[in-house]
């Protein structure tokens, strides 16, 4: 059983809550989940598409999500969900802080990283109960596909923040 801590819309720590509970629509509290967009040299970034057993079955999703357990760090969590989703080895430093957002629908805080990161598919040991499967995307091609059907529901407004997010990530990168 996960449990994770909440915290009230100020951020404030509030307590601890199993997870199932954090995430009803009644919570009254926010969780934090840690957002990794992973992003390789050859200038694409990384698309995992949820397992059938999860909610939103079979959706595609920007890179790794994960829940940050009680006590954890955000650091901590993207190095836990890289290793447990992708079955890859990172460390705290690899990671970069973009900003952290309030998604009121979910209860979460959404924190987001950027990973920059060379991972050839077949390096990868996907977790099945999260993953199905995982693609590489360039930037073109994700701006497309993150308004089809096939991509996560999430609100015009955050899709285009991610985008404007990745595209200054790959700016960054240059390439």
């Amino acid at each position: 059983m996960e449990i994770l801590d909440v915290y009230n819309a100020a951020g404030e720590l509030m307590g601890t809550l199993e997870r199932g509970r954090a995430h009803a629509k009644d919570a009254g509290v926010y969780h934090k989940c840690v957002y990794i967009w992973v992003i390789n040299s050859s200038g694409e970034v990384l698309l995992e598409q949820r397992a059938l057993c999860k909610s939103n079955p079979g959706k595609w999703d920007t890179g790794v999500v994960e829940h940050a357990w009680t006590g954890e760090t955000m650091l901590e969590a993207c190095v836990r969900g890289v290793r447990e989703e992708l079955g890859v080895e990172t460390s705290e430093d690899e990671y970069i802080f973009i900003n952290e957002t309030l998604n009121g629908f979910g209860w979460e805080f959404r924190i987001h990283y950027v990973l920059y990161k060379d991972i050839a598919l077949g390096d990868m040991d996907l977790q099945e109960n999260e993953v199905a499967q995982v693609k590489w995307l360039s930037l073109d091609e994700y701006k497309q596909f993150i308004c089809t059907d096939a991509f996560i529901v999430h609100t015009r407004e955050y899709k285009d923040f991610v985008v404007r997010e990745i595209e200054a990530a790959f700016n960054k990168l240059k390439v």
